[in-house]
């Protein structure tokens, strides 16, 4: 969540010089393990979409967008909606990586009569957008995750929302981690659009 760390890293080293922040970078599948090890008290990330004692709070819903080779279609639009991938050929990441929000984007397009046709999978963001570049396919990330690349444009999906999340272990914090956990609530937290919009899905 590049678009969101040094945001919080800024703010706690101006406001709690007395706290030693450290940053680390975890995939996907490592969240949950280092949390209950205790290798990490906090993450900022996305929803882990699946059952565990750890503590998940809605900070926000991010806007995504949908990687586009240059000259699709598509691309003449200012936003897609999600209905409009059905059949269009996708770039995904590989089911190992990310394997309960694989299903349950599956399970939604399932239920929206969207048909996912997923051409190739991928490890990593560059890799995805080096095939849509190629013309392979098209290919969602978060909004704040989408960089320059060439033969690539981003158009906004306006009903693709992806939630940023705190997540924690259930003890009790720490004063270090309440005060941490208090200043991600304050820089990225809304209450209001979290409630109004718990009922969202993402499809890709």
């Amino acid at each position: 969540l590049t678009g969101f760390l040094p945001q919080l890293v800024a703010a706690a080293t101006e406001r709690h010089r007395d706290i030693e922040l450290a940053v680390s970078q975890l995939a996907y599948l490592e969240v949950i393990p280092a949390l209950r090890r205790g290798d990490v008290d906090l993450v900022i990330g996305r929803a882990v979409r699946e059952a565990s004692e750890i503590v998940e709070e809605t900070l926000k819903w991010e806007p995504s967008v949908l990687a586009l080779p240059d000259g699709h279609p598509l691309t003449r639009q200012a936003t897609v909606r999600t209905a409009e991938l059905s059949g269009e050929p996708m770039i995904a990441y590989e089911r190992a990586l990310l394997p309960a929000a694989y299903d349950a984007a599956h399970a939604t397009a399932l239920e929206r009569g969207i048909e996912l046709r997923i051409v190739q999978h991928t490890r990593s963001t560059s890799e995805a957008l080096a095939l849509v570049s190629a013309g392979i396919g098209v290919f969602r990330l978060p909004e704040s995750a989408a960089p320059p690349f060439p033969g690539v444009a981003y158009r906004r999906l306006e009903d693709g929302h992806m939630r940023v999340v705190m997540l924690g272990r259930p003890a009790p914090p720490t004063a270090a981690m309440a005060a941490i956990a208090d200043l991600a609530r304050e820089l990225f937290g809304d209450a209001s659009d979290a409630s109004k919009d718990a009922d969202r899905k993402s499809v890709v």
